[in-house]
């Protein structure tokens, strides 16, 4: 495995997996016919380096209360390891509704880097939701054979809705390479109703521990999040959020993302 690109990917591994998680979370185990979510992001640190990243996922019924199918588009691209890189995918698979409350996915994708290094990823989830509360466990599964680099992410969390307008979300990340390194992450959220169209919320993300790959360093690396969701109609929502990045051995940043949820 490349080495000097393991410490930055392990990173990376945290930063896509709670995107991926918002974009692809809570499709509600509701009938539904279709659901179309998209998603873009733009990062900027503060020794001129940049990251993007551009997702659209669209959810199409096949029997509306036992299955449906996910499609997935996404690219990313960046600079912050010196040179412009890109990744382009598609991603595609099953969501069953097990019960009214029980649903699970699997999901393979499969792109392609600026290089024309291919890279796989799969991805298994099962959720447990209801009016209340959502729990729910997986794993994301990611391969370059080229470079020698795959990892595989298992996470675990929930959602629950407090009185008064209230929720709290939180979500914990275990990343393990194929090196056996292992880095690992939490991601929580509070969110308040101010209307019944207008939400906001605050919330972080966190390393635990020292980073593997960087035995030595004990600076803390977190994300400071706040954001506001606006509900335009019963099919039609969208969300702001922005992201200050503290990164242990980097410089500081600043994320941007916009989301926007239309069922139709």
């Amino acid at each position: 495995m490349n080495t000097t690109r393991t410490p930055l990917k392990a990173g990376a591994i945290i930063f896509f997996a709670g995107i991926a998680l918002l974009l692809t979370a809570a499709p509600s185990t509701e009938a539904q016919t279709f659901r179309n979510m998209a998603g873009f992001s733009v990062e900027n640190y503060f020794d001129n380096t940049f990251g993007t990243r551009l997702e659209n996922v669209f959810i199409a019924p096949i029997r509306p209360d036992k299955l449906q199918v996910q499609v997935k588009v996404s690219n990313e691209t960046d600079n912050k390891f010196g040179d412009s890189r890109s990744l382009s995918m598609l991603h595609t698979g099953p969501i069953v509704l097990f019960t009214p409350n029980v649903y699970g996915l699997a999901v393979y994708g499969a792109g392609f880097r600026e290089n024309g290094a291919l890279v796989h990823e799969l991805d298994v989830q099962a959720h447990y939701e209801n009016a209340t509360f959502r729990v729910g466990g997986g794993a994301r599964g990611h391969i370059e054979p080229a470079d020698d680099v795959a990892y595989v992410v298992p996470s675990i969390g929930g959602r629950v809705q407090l009185p008064r307008g209230f929720g709290w979300q939180a979500t914990y990340f275990l990343g393990i390479n194929n090196d056996g390194e292992l880095s690992n992450s939490i991601w929580s959220e509070v969110d308040y109703a101010v209307t019944p169209v207008i939400t906001t919320k605050l919330g972080g993300s966190v390393k635990l521990g020292e980073d593997v790959a960087w035995p030595d360093d004990n600076e803390l690396t977190y994300n400071i999040i706040t954001g506001i969701g606006l509900a335009f109609s019963e099919s039609v929502s969208a969300r702001y959020q922005f992201d200050y990045i503290r990164r242990a051995s980097q410089a500081d940043g600043v994320r941007n993302f916009v989301f926007v949820d239309w069922r139709f």
